[in-house]
């Protein structure tokens, strides 16, 4: 070894200490030493010296080697003890063996004292790498089972036969069932109408295995009644990790908040023991054996019927058991006779009989020569197969995981990623790389990221606790997407220790959705034309046609003078007139959706206002108005030019139209960008509008707000928003008497 070794020796005869040092100097360890003859200076060293390795001797006064290594463990310092001893029984040896000693030797027998200090040392190393060996590979095994058990969603395995062998808690919690009463009775969870369907998902599973297909579908509660299902199942029969079919599901029977929490998983596993027991053995350059102890003996009896001696050649019954094996042997035994320490394990499977040994081979060194081997042979069977059994157990419960068509993100507490399944990869696009350059990537659409920073907070203030959301993320290209699931707060489960973020992708069903409101909006529009055009056909159309039917009719007797049938002429040419000129404007309504397939072009703001001021120069001018713009933020627009002149025209004359008469008109116009597109704002200083009583009649047909004593008819604000939704864009207002109207149009 390297560096300095340090060493406490408990001796009460100073010449056996002093000799005990010499024999280990003659070693190349660099040693420091502490010698104590006494038990309180021994147990003071425990505290201060921090010793390397014990060297004991096995009887001083009022105190024994027992009570010293009983001292060393209740210290927690995990080193080596070994033994020193003038005499003991072969019993007592085996006694101190079994509490945990390293080794122990006759002090007239010390010449191999430094091979034993560096044995002890390098098993004590292998048996310290081989805990923490265990203790990640449960560690990584908690985490995925955590990760599962806590998931919102309903995860299932059946088999080939569709009988269930695996559920999460969710099944519980959504179901009513555990999978014990759903084995017991003989209930149909499908509804009726939904096996057809659902028979023929399983059909194309089992045909097509590896493949995700969707399933939506009534299932029973225990309870008696039906809850809605939705989700995905894949056949993974074929998969070594899982061995199933797979069902991942999720309540969507109402939008309602998870349960409070998740049960914590309760793992089985096998107990790691701390202090296997060992077997020990030497051999000299004959391959005889020197010594061992009785567990070897008892083993070799037991398992293969040999009952050995001291003198005996280990290869003999090598030989009659398994030739193949013998010579696997004879090549480790003459590794270590060529000087080298050796650290292996072997599988061994007679009849029924399987287990494992770890063995440690070492050198006996006489000055430079090798002159024999001390071995060591510890069964580790049940760490061997619990590890195997953890490994499998992972192996599944990160098969699910990955195989699972949900994304799953864990973060710290920082929000940097620790943990990103590879779905992932196929929503968003992100590779490992791209996340491991960056975990601190926000995924979640700039509109949206408030909304999910509140999420956040209640997550962090409310732990073990998910918390169901609908949030827009966006991918590796830019591109938006929809996404609903949980954000649970993990941090203080110690398999997972993370914030735990499970989504899905429902763009489709959202923007499905958004046309559908989209639909309706534009269904309830038509509706409110219809009743419009059945206003204008029931009164404005019919007023006119029942007084040229009047006048028709005088026209037709003879009996009036020539003064009264001309009266009667002008009242019809004045009557006509009008009627043409609601046929004008019904045409114009009409046509107004065909319109908009003019091309569209960019359209300098300025420019449009310029040439409607000109069209409006004798009215400006001669009432002196003042119109004020500001186009630096949005300069031009892409647009029908045809459409968004009416649309200047009408709010430009609409404000000098219903000025004050008390104040000089200003007009103000001006454009700006907003989160979501272009904005255009009219605001003038006129007469205004009384909203609470006329806000939902604005922008009706042949609406009229101001008397009779100011021109107009009520058709250019009906005119005006038409335009402006026929663009795609939607307008508002504000007004309060006399102090004014503001128009604003909004486009995306």
């Amino acid at each position: 070894m390297t560096g300095t070794l340090r060493v406490i020796h408990l001796e009460d005869i100073r010449s056996d200490a002093d000799i005990v040092r010499r024999e280990m100097k003659k070693s190349d360890l660099n040693l420091e030493w502490k010698w104590v003859a006494t038990k309180n200076a021994y147990e003071e060293a425990l505290s201060t010296f921090n010793p390397d390795v014990i060297l004991s001797d096995h009887s001083l006064p009022g105190y024994s080697s027992v009570e010293a290594f009983r001292a060393l463990k209740a210290s927690a310092m995990d080193v080596p003890f070994i033994l020193i001893t003038a005499t003991i029984s072969e019993e007592f040896a085996v006694m101190m063996m079994k509490e945990g000693i390293a080794d122990y030797l006759l002090k007239d027998r010390l010449q191999r004292l430094p091979v034993a200090v560096t044995n002890a040392l390098e098993k004590w190393e292998s048996e310290k790498q081989r805990r923490k060996y265990m203790e990640d590979i449960l560690r990584n095994e908690r985490r995925f089972r955590g990760l599962i058990e806590n998931s919102h969603d309903l995860i299932g395995i059946t088999d080939e036969n569709f009988a269930l062998v695996y559920v999460s808690p969710s099944f519980v919690r959504v179901t009513g069932w555990t999978m014990e009463e759903r084995r017991r009775t003989e209930d149909h969870l499908i509804h009726p109408d939904n096996k057809p369907a659902f028979a023929g998902v399983i059909k194309n599973s089992l045909a097509s295995p590896a493949r995700y297909f969707d399933v939506i579908s009534q299932f029973k509660h225990k309870d008696g009644y039906y809850i809605w299902l939705e989700g995905t199942v894949i056949n993974l029969l074929d998969d070594e990790a899982v061995k199933g079919i797979v069902f991942n599901l999720r309540d969507v029977t109402a939008s309602k908040e998870a349960e409070e929490s998740l049960r914590k998983s309760q793992a089985n596993l096998a107990a790691i023991i701390d202090n296997a027991n060992v077997s020990i053995y030497s051999i000299d350059s004959e391959f005889r054996y020197l010594t061992f102890n009785t567990l070897l003996k008892d083993m070799l009896k037991n398992i293969y019927g040999l009952n050995i001696k001291v003198g005996d050649i280990i290869y003999d019954f090598l030989n009659k058991l398994d030739p193949a094996e013998a010579d696997s042997w004879r090549k480790i035994y003459s590794q270590a006779f060529e000087g080298q320490s050796i650290s292996f394990e072997k599988e061994f499977k007679i009849g029924t009989y399987h287990s494992f040994t770890s063995f440690q081979i070492n050198p006996i060194r006489s000055g430079d020569r090798v002159i024999g081997l001390s071995c060591f042979a510890w069964d580790v069977t049940r760490e061997r197969l619990a590890a195997l059994k953890v490994k499998q157990n992972e192996a599944r419960f990160r098969a699910l995981i990955e195989n699972n068509y949900d994304a799953i993100i864990v973060r710290d507490e920082s929000m940097e990623f620790t943990y990103y399944s590879p779905s992932i990869h196929r929503m968003l696009g992100y590779t490992a790389e791209d996340l491991e350059a960056n975990r601190q990537i926000s995924i979640v659409h700039k509109d949206d990221r408030e909304k999910f920073d509140k999420l956040v907070r209640d997550a962090l203030e409310n732990p073990g606790r998910p918390l169901a959301a609908t949030l827009r993320v966006q991918d590796k290209s830019g591109n938006t997407l929809w996404t609903e699931g949980v954000i649970t707060n993990m941090l203080d489960n110690e398999s997972v220790q993370g914030i735990v973020s499970n989504f899905r992708d429902i763009t489709e069903r959202k923007e499905a959705e958004l046309q559908r409101e989209k639909i309706t909006e534009d269904l309830i529009e038509r509706n409110n034309n219809l009743e419009q055009y059945a206003y204008i056909v029931s009164h404005n159309l019919r007023a006119p046609v029942a007084n040229i039917m009047g006048l028709c009719n005088i026209l037709k007797n003879e009996n009036f003078d020539k003064a009264t049938q001309k009266d009667a002429i002008n009242h019809l040419y004045v009557t006509s007139h009008r009627l043409d000129d609601v046929i004008r404007d019904l045409n114009l309504v009409l046509q107004l959706r065909q319109s908009i397939d003019e091309q569209r072009e960019p359209v300098a703001l300025q420019q449009l206002v310029d040439e409607t001021t000109s069209d409006l120069r004798d009215a400006v001018d001669r009432l002196d108005v003042e119109i004020i713009t500001d186009f630096t933020a949005v300069r031009a627009i892409p647009s029908v030019k045809s459409f968004l002149y009416s649309i200047f025209y009408n709010l430009i004359s609409n404000s000098i139209k219903f000025r004050r008469r008390d104040i000089k008109t200003t007009i103000e116009i001006r454009s700006y960008l907003t989160k979501t597109g272009i904005s255009i704002q009219f605001k003038d200083n006129g007469l205004g509008i009384d909203l609470t009583t006329q806000g939902d009649k604005v922008f009706g047909l042949y609406k009229r707000f101001h008397g009779d004593h100011i021109e107009g008819k009520g058709f250019g604000l009906f005119m005006t928003r038409s335009q402006v939704e026929a663009l795609d864009g939607k307008i508002s207002i504000k007004s309060e008497v006399n102090s004014g109207t503001e128009f604003l149009i909004e486009f995306q």
